[in-house]
């Protein structure tokens, strides 16, 4: 009896976790990419212009000057987010609509993918740092984590990454996001350090 629980407790969990994957494809088609980007754009906004208000404290009246017009800047692109969107960025959810690939597959080739697409966007390290959640990972499925690490990139190429990101390979979701003021570029645009993660739920290998 015990077989037969634990196969359908088996069965659930996959049910379960393709569903999740599907459900999130679902809902970034069903959701204006527009609005994703001025919404990650807001929460830049917010999360940079909270650093220098720290930061501002301790600065000299100079510092503060400069801070205040580069979140300035930064506040400009809110009215230019239509013009991040380039014309693949939201392919390879195509699939999903016709019944698609199988969501938890096995893929050796995603990290590779996220990397290639680091390079087509520009990102100057474009090396994925690839690690098993085995805390959260069950026995027929593990959850693979992805991080792209990133220094003094313009806040177009960080936000390009995470729209485009997902659309990879079937299943792929954001699972986490850092962002820090950087330099800026010679022309005074803002710039960012931090940490895009990447996560993607497949099953074990046989055996």
């Amino acid at each position: 009896m015990s077989g037969v629980d634990t196969s359908d407790r088996e069965r659930l969990e996959e049910a379960r976790l393709g569903l999740i994957a599907k459900t999130s494809a679902a809902e970034r088609r069903n959701r204006p990419t527009t609005l994703l980007a001025l919404g990650g754009v807001a929460a830049v906004v917010a999360l940079g212009y909270t650093g220098w208000q720290l930061s501002a404290r301790l600065a000299a009246r100079e510092q503060l000057e400069a801070q205040e017009a580069r979140a300035a800047r930064l506040g400009e692109l809110l009215g230019q987010i239509e013009a991040l969107r380039l014309p693949g960025d939201g392919a390879a959810e195509g699939d999903a609509e016709a019944g698609g690939p199988d969501p938890l597959r096995r893929a050796p080739e995603q990290a590779q993918l996220l990397e290639d697409l680091a390079k087509e966007l520009g990102f100057t390290d474009t090396r994925i740092v690839t690690s098993l959640d085995a805390a959260r990972s069950t026995p027929r499925f593990e959850l693979n984590e992805f991080r792209l690490s990133y220094s003094d990139e313009p806040t177009e190429r960080v936000l390009r990454m995470l729209l485009r990101g997902p659309g990879v390979i079937e299943g792929m979701q954001v699972s986490g996001v850092s962002m820090r003021p950087a330099r800026g570029t010679d022309d005074q645009r803002p710039t960012w350090n931090g940490v895009l993660s990447f996560s993607r739920w497949q099953r074990k290998p046989p055996g």
